[in-house]
C-alpha cells in the first residue's frame, strides 16, 4: 500500500491532498474535522452534523451538538437541504438528517476546510465549509450542478 494513501473500509487518508476522503456517509462514529480561528470554532462531521462556539466550548456555545451513536445521533448540524420540486424529493449533499439514498457521495475533511460533493436525480450538489482566520463566521459555499439533459427546478435551503 502506498505511503500517500491509506484505505479504510469508508474512506482514506489521502496525503497528497493532506485530507481524509470520506465514500460512505455511515461511518462506525462520527468523523469530525475541526473548522476555527482564535475566537470562532467548530467541529462538523462526515454528515455535516457539528456544533459552534465561541471561545470556550462549555460555556460559549452557540449551537448544541449530541455525540451519540444511537439514532438521532450526530445532530443537530450545518444542513443543507435539496428539493427536487418536480418530483417532491428532499435529500441533503451529506446525507443526514434527511438520509435518502444519493447515487453518489463524498465527504473530504482537510486542514481548516470540509467539502461535500453528492448526486442525486441529476443534480450535483457541491458544499464547503470554513471559518475564515480574519472573520467570526462559518461560512457555506453551495454549488448545483444539473448533469441531466432536462431542466431541473431545484429549491435549497439551510
Amino acid at each position: 500500500m502506498s505511503s500517500k494513501h491509506w484505505k479504510l473500509d469508508f474512506g482514506s487518508f489521502n496525503d497528497e491532498n493532506n485530507s481524509f476522503d470520506i465514500t460512505k456517509p455511515s461511518t462506525p462514529k462520527p468523523w469530525t474535522n475541526y473548522l476555527g480561528n482564535r475566537s470562532l470554532k467548530a467541529f462538523i462531521s462526515q454528515n455535516a452534523g457539528g456544533m459552534l462556539w465561541r471561545n470556550d466550548s462549555l460555556t460559549q456555545r452557540i449551537t448544541r451538538y449530541h455525540h451519540t451513536i444511537v439514532p438521532p445521533g450526530d445532530r443537530p448540524g450545518f444542513y443543507v437541504y435539496i428539493k427536487n420540486k418536480r418530483t417532491g424529493s428532499l435529500w441533503n449533499p451529506h446525507f443526514a438528517p434527511a438520509c435518502t439514498p444519493l447515487d453518489s457521495f463524498s465527504c473530504q475533511h482537510s486542514p481548516g476546510i470540509t467539502s461535500f460533493t453528492a448526486k442525486h436525480e441529476n443534480a450535483k450538489v457541491s458544499v464547503e465549509y470554513t471559518i475564515p482566520p480574519e472573520y467570526d463566521a462559518l461560512l457555506m459555499r453551495v454549488t448545483l450542478t444539473n448533469e441531466g439533459q432536462n431542466p431541473l427546478e431545484l429549491i435549497a435551503a439551510s
